[in-house]
């Protein structure tokens, strides 16, 4: 999987699990079933050699693997770093860039969708 695709897979998932009540260990699968990564139950996010990749706290912040603050989820909405707004997530796993453009979905059983429906990958506890 390439780099941006792995992103574009955890910031999903990232918003997916910011959105629930807590944070839960979750691994990220790609559309052929092959191990990409995963985040733990302290929302530190790891590829999937083992290296850290940055964190999401309990409060919807994000950050990047040197500590430094990159953006935050508000009910649904995504900032970055300087506040702009980037995007929502909605209740049922629907995402949209600032402009309101549909970005893909990661469904009820874990499976994710990229902006054209085409399958990129699973997501499993």
């Amino acid at each position: 999987m390439k780099k941006w695709a792995f992103l574009f897979f955890v910031s999903l998932m990232s918003l997916f699990i910011i959105m629930g009540t807590s944070l839960s260990a979750e691994r990220f699968y790609d559309s052929h079933g092959r191990y990409q990564g995963k985040m733990d139950d302290s929302g530190r996010i790891y590829d999937s050699n083992g290296r850290y990749q940055g964190k999401v706290d309990q409060n919807g912040r994000a950050y990047d693997s040197q500590g430094r603050y990159t953006g935050k989820m508000d009910n649904g909405r995504v900032y970055d770093n300087q506040g702009r707004y980037k995007g929502k997530m909605t209740e049922d796993g629907r995402a949209y860039d600032s402009q309101g453009r549909y970005k893909g979905q990661i469904k009820d059983n874990g499976s994710v969708y990229d902006s054209s429906g085409r399958y990129v990958g699973k997501v499993r506890p």
